[in-house]
C-alpha cells in the first residue's frame, strides 16, 4: 500500500501544472508589417503538455492594444485574454489587479512570460508589491550582447531591441525588483532563433498559415534563412524544452540599451 502510495504521489507530480500569466502584443496579420510570434508562442503553450495559462495580457507594441486585444481574443476564445495598455501608459486598470488577484491565487506559485513591452507587468507589480513572493520566475524577450545589432546580411534590416526600446522605464523599474526578490529570470535575445531548432511539434504549423508565411518571409529578408518565431523560442523556456536553449548568467546594463555581460553567478541569465 505504501509502495502504490508512493508511484502515486509520483506519478501527480509528474503531471504537476506550470501555470503562467503572459504579457502579449498580438499583431498576428499576413501582412509584412504584422508579426505573429506572439500568436505563435501562446498557441504553442496553450497546446504544451502541463502548461496551464491563467491569463494573457493583450499590450500595445506590435500593434495598439486595441488591436492586440481583438486578436487574442478572436484567435484564443478558450482562454482568458485581457485588455492591456500602450507602451509607456502608467496608469492601474481593473485588468492589472485581475492578474494580480490569479497569481496570488496560484498555489505553487507563478511563471511569467512578457513577449511584450513590460508595461503593464511593470503596473500589475505596483498594484500588488506581494506578487513577488509567489513569482517563481520570469522569461523576458529583451536584451542583447555589447555590439550585437543584429545584422546579418548584407544590406539587410538592422533588427532593434523593441521590447525595450519602446518602454525602456517599465523595464527599468521591474528589473531591480526581480533581482531583489532574487526571483530566476531568463532574457531571450533575438540571437536565440538563430542558434535554436523548434522541436518537432510545438509549434502549429496549421495555426494563421498566413502569418507565419509572412514572418518566413520576412526573416530570409533580414538574414538569408527562415528562422523560428522569436518568441515561440522564448516560449520553449517555460517547457521542458528549455535544454535546447543556450543560457548563461549575466548582468545587466540598463541605459540607452538593455545590454547583457556575463557573469560567474546571478539570478539572471541570456539565452542566445
Amino acid at each position: 500500500m505504501a509502495l502504490f502510495m508512493l508511484l502515486l504521489a509520483g506519478a501527480s507530480a509528474a503531471r504537476a501544472e506550470r501555470d503562467v500569466i503572459i504579457f502579449a502584443d498580438f499583431a498576428c496579420t499576413e501582412s509584412a508589417a504584422g508579426d505573429p510570434d506572439d500568436c505563435l508562442a501562446v498557441k504553442a503553450l496553450q497546446d504544451a503538455q502541463n502548461i496551464n495559462i491563467l491569463a494573457v495580457v493583450a499590450s500595445g507594441g506590435n500593434a495598439t492594444r486595441q488591436v492586440s486585444h481583438r486578436l487574442g481574443r478572436m484567435l484564443f476564445p478558450d482562454l482568458r485574454i485581457l485588455p492591456g495598455s500602450n507602451p509607456r501608459v502608467r496608469w492601474r486598470t481593473k485588468t492589472h489587479e485581475i492578474v494580480a488577484d490569479l497569481a496570488m491565487g496560484a498555489g505553487a506559485g507563478v511563471s511569467v512570460l512578457v513577449l511584450s513591452p513590460a508595461g503593464d507587468f511593470a503596473m500589475t507589480l505596483r498594484q500588488r508589491p506581494g506578487l513577488l513572493d509567489v513569482i517563481k520566475d520570469v522569461v523576458l524577450v529583451a536584451g542583447r550582447a555589447p555590439g550585437d545589432r543584429f545584422e546579418m546580411v548584407p544590406g539587410g534590416r538592422v533588427l532593434r531591441d523593441m521590447n525595450y526600446e519602446k518602454d525602456r522605464r517599465a523595464m527599468q523599474e521591474v528589473l531591480p525588483r526581480l533581482f531583489r526578490h532574487r526571483v530566476a529570470t531568463r532574457f531571450v535575445g533575438f540571437r536565440a532563433a538563430m542558434n535554436t531548432t523548434l522541436p518537432e511539434g510545438f509549434m502549429d504549423h496549421r495555426f494563421v498559415p498566413e502569418a507565419q508565411r509572412a514572418w518566413a518571409r520576412k526573416t530570409r529578408f533580414w538574414f538569408g534563412a527562415r528562422l523560428p518565431p522569436f518568441d515561440v523560442v522564448a516560449a520553449m523556456a517555460l517547457t521542458r524544452y528549455v535544454r535546447h536553449l543556450q543560457c548563461h548568467p549575466v548582468k545587466i546594463e540598463a541605459g540607452r540599451d538593455l545590454l547583457v555581460r556575463p557573469a560567474r553567478r546571478s539570478y539572471f541569465s541570456f539565452c542566445d
